[in-house]
């Protein structure tokens, strides 16, 4: 059976429609907009690479909130928790506040997923324990050297994808410094932008972890590398709070054909930078900003260029109005003037007239007396 609708219900249904669909939506809240800072801006916990897309993504919406941030100091925080651990902490003002709140990120690289790149590194890593078995089983004191060379070379080797993290630290007090990077001239600093960019640009160097190699010390003395290399000399401060290390230590067990676990001792080499690597660096940093830099200008140019031709449209249109007024006002004169000109001939023309028909009468009247003086009639007092 069809369900009949009325008429008059369909049209209260539309017009409340219209209504809601007319209705402005409301303004993002300025909790909405602290949230969308605290998320890419300052985020709890993210990977430098999704933290500059986060930030470059929505980079329009920040304005000088970002533009104005600046690491005012870098902290390089040698943390020990059962394991060594290296990682740098940024301490970030900003410039366009009255009282801006100091904020500390800390970055830093972690062992990331502990998943081998591919079946190949699998097989690899499954020959060189099946080598270590063996050394095991002869025990020859002669291949000792040998069993823990290959040991290095199994940490060396074994890859893992690494993860290079940005996470804001809401209270922190400095511990277990290594050494502090201070930047004490505002405008050579290095912009919350740049430390972002200095931390991908580490991270792109090697995306792998090694334990031997390419770990939390590395990365955090190549971001320190490329922070330092942004600013000159003369306007940064390097404060030592420890001997800068050469190397350290970390256990290392395996697990015998017996069943027992055997621990060693490895010595992890630190990474020493050099004059080549730090403008290595520098030359990436500089390659990886560009873009971005490029970018603003061209929109600042477009910018001016709307600006300008704005400003252009305003004063031809009001040229364009002056211009008008004055045609109008002039041809108003003109009017006014050919008026003036058509009255002084017209009256012209009358006076004109009338001393014609003056000298027509008197015509007449003077041929009148001449016809009587002639005929010998008397003259009248009228003649």
């Amino acid at each position: 059976m069809p369900v009949h609708i009325p008429a008059s219900l369909v049209r209260c249904i539309l017009s409340i429609h219209k209504f809601f669909h007319a209705m402005p939506s409301p303004s993002p809240s300025s909790d909405d907009f602290t949230a969308l800072v605290d998320k890419c801006l300052f985020p709890t916990l993210a990977t430098v690479k999704e933290w500059n897309i986060e930030m470059h993504f929505n980079e329009s919406r920040f304005g000088e909130l970002m533009t104005g941030a600046f690491v005012r100091k870098l902290y390089f925080v040698k943390a020990s928790f059962g394991a060594q651990h290296e990682h740098v902490v940024a301490e970030i003002h900003h410039r366009t506040s009255v009282h801006p709140p100091v904020r500390y990120l800390r970055l830093e690289r972690v062992g990331g997923n502990k998943k081998l790149q591919d079946q190949k590194r699998r097989d690899e890593q499954q020959q060189r324990r099946e080598q270590e078995r063996r050394v095991e089983e002869n025990s020859l004191p002669a291949l000792a050297d040998t069993a823990s060379e290959s040991s290095r070379d199994s940490l060396r080797k074994r890859n893992y994808d690494a993860m290079d993290t940005v996470r804001v630290v809401r209270k922190w007090a400095p511990t277990n410094l290594v050494y502090t990077m201070t930047f004490t001239d505002d405008d050579h600093v290095p912009s919350l932008e740049d430390l972002a960019i200095a931390a991908q640009v580490a991270h792109e160097e090697d995306e792998q972890y090694t334990l031997l190699e390419h770990q939390c010390y590395w990365w955090a003395d190549t971001l320190m590398a490329i922070l330092e290399s942004t600013v000159e000399e003369r306007y940064r401060v390097k404060k030592l709070y420890h001997e800068e290390r050469k190397k350290d230590n970390e256990v290392y067990k395996k697990k015998t054909r017996s069943g027992k676990l055997r621990y060693k001792w490895v010595d992890i080499p630190v990474y020493n930078r050099d004059e080549v690597s730090v403008s290595h660096l520098n030359s990436r940093f500089e390659a990886c900003k560009a873009p971005f830099e490029e970018s603003r200008l061209e929109k600042r140019r477009l910018k001016e260029e709307a600006e300008f031709f704005k400003g252009e449209a305003g004063r031809s249109a009001e040229s364009q109005r002056v211009l008008e007024e004055g045609q109008r006002v002039l041809e108003a004169k003109l009017k006014a003037a050919e008026d003036a000109r058509q009255a002084s001939e017209d009256a012209r023309q009358a006076s004109e007239v009338a001393r014609q028909a003056e000298r027509l009468e008197f015509e007449a009247r003077y041929a009148k007396l001449v016809e009587n003086f002639q005929s010998g009639l008397p003259l009248t007092s009228a003649a």
